[in-house]
């Protein structure tokens, strides 16, 4: 089974004003499951994970509706307010966990003023929570969060969490430090793992190719290990730099480069049923990676 790790929905001003922006014009408008899948189709996607795009419990609802009449959709990842009081966090994540293709959260952390904001104590005790309910967590981060997050973690031992588009290396600038040292310190909890996916738009979007993002790939899956690597397209904030399809190919000769045909396969597939608790429901539906 292919399944693409992270992908997104959203209608204009319909939760959020803050993202996209009206200068982001390739992304600028709506984006439903109808529109994805003609082009999971074509690029012999069988699945994917969708990503909460906008910090509200509305959004995350809405995408949680939209799984009913959509079987491509496996999973969705939403949001709740990790900062409040339990008895709150515990009604929200009740409510959202009602819909049974919930599997985890993400608390956006790249937006947040603070970059300790997971170290706050109502945050480690919800963390608590979504782990002891068997659900994950996205880490939306920059590498300058990676001190606080590995802090943070280190109390809450039975979280699994994947790092979503490897931590952001600054490939635009060609850098590589101090990315890649903080990479490799969250690897070494092995209860993280992280998503190939997103690297094209930190590229420029104009003047990118598979060579711009293969050190990056490859050094991700070098301390991860495949076992611990899922991939994804970012759709549709790819299409500011790349079709579906090409971002797709382009991550699968990167991650073909980096680890071989055999170790791809489950990158692209039941690493990410295995990360999100989806192996029981999921796993009959085996398919060859096209």
């Amino acid at each position: 089974m292919v399944v693409d790790a992270h992908q997104h929905f959203w209608t204009l001003h319909k939760f959020t004003t803050a993202f996209p922006e009206a200068t982001q014009r390739p992304i600028f408008r709506d984006f439903l499951p109808e529109h994805l899948e003609p082009l999971a189709i074509e690029a012999g996607v069988d699945g994917t994970i969708t990503v909460q795009a906008a910090p509200t419990l509305e959004e995350s609802e809405w995408l949680l509706h939209l799984t009913a009449d959509n079987p491509l959709i496996l999973g969705v990842v939403g949001w709740a307010n990790l900062d409040q009081p339990e008895p709150t966090f515990d009604r929200d994540l009740a409510r959202l966990a009602a819909y049974p293709k919930l599997v985890g959260l993400r608390p956006m952390l790249q937006d947040l003023s603070a970059d300790d904001f997971i170290m706050r104590p109502r945050v480690i005790a919800n963390l608590n929570t979504l782990a002891d309910h068997g659900l994950r967590l996205d880490l939306l981060i920059y590498d300058r969060h990676v001190p606080a997050v590995i802090r943070a973690l280190d109390h809450v031992p039975h979280l699994l969490s994947v790092v979503d588009h490897a931590a952001k290396p600054p490939i635009q600038a060609g850098g590589f430090e101090p990315w890649a040292s903080r990479l490799a310190a969250l690897a070494r909890h092995r209860g993280v793992w992280c998503k190939i996916s997103g690297l094209v738009t930190e590229a420029d979007h104009n003047h990118w190719t598979a060579g711009t993002l293969q050190p990056y790939v490859d050094y991700a899956a070098r301390v991860f290990g495949s076992e611990r690597l899922l991939a994804g397209s970012d759709w549709p904030v790819c299409l500011q730099a790349g079709s579906y399809t090409q971002v797709l190919n382009v991550a699968r000769a990167v991650l073909e480069s980096a680890l071989g045909g055999a170790a791809q396969e489950a990158v692209w597939g039941a690493n990410a049923l295995a990360f999100y608790n989806l192996e029981a429901r999921y796993s009959d539906r085996a398919a060859p990676l096209r």
